[in-house]
């Protein structure tokens, strides 16, 4: 059975509060918080994808988490998704609510995965990192 594309998954909203990056939840009441376990860093060369992975707190990056966000990452970067930066532009700009601060190129959307909530920023600008893909561990407000 073939999954349908992740793209109809991503939100435009922040669904938890990414304790990382200091962000406070959109109505102050979230019991979830997300701490960083690493993030993936991804441009587009005119052929394919390259990335590399930047860890932080290594010890949340569980095997079953691994491959949670592995699955994660091929899936946006599979044919019916951001098969190319071209795909990627025309997505992010049917969601102007998206851009940050008004920017036409950069863009935040965010995606709930069963262990993890990843934040995936899109830059459309060629010969620039397209693609950050964080990903935060869900914990409960005792961490």
């Amino acid at each position: 059975m073939k999954r349908d594309s992740i793209l109809s998954d991503l939100k435009t909203q922040r669904p938890y509060l990414l304790q990382e990056y200091g962000q406070k939840g959109e109505d102050g009441k979230r019991t979830v918080s997300c701490k960083k376990i690493f993030h993936i860093r991804a441009d587009y060369d005119g052929y394919r994808w390259w990335n590399s992975i930047w860890p932080c707190n290594k010890e949340l990056a569980t095997l079953q988490v691994r491959r949670e966000a592995d699955l994660v990452y091929d899936r946006l970067i599979a044919d019916d998704a951001f098969q190319d930066l071209t795909a990627l532009r025309e997505f992010c700009r049917k969601y102007p609510e998206a851009a940050v601060h008004g920017s036409k190129d950069e863009y935040n959307f965010y995606f709930d995965g069963e262990l993890c909530v990843y934040w995936l920023c899109c830059i459309t600008r060629s010969k620039d990192y397209n693609l950050y893909l964080y990903v935060f561990a869900k914990e409960d407000e005792n961490g």
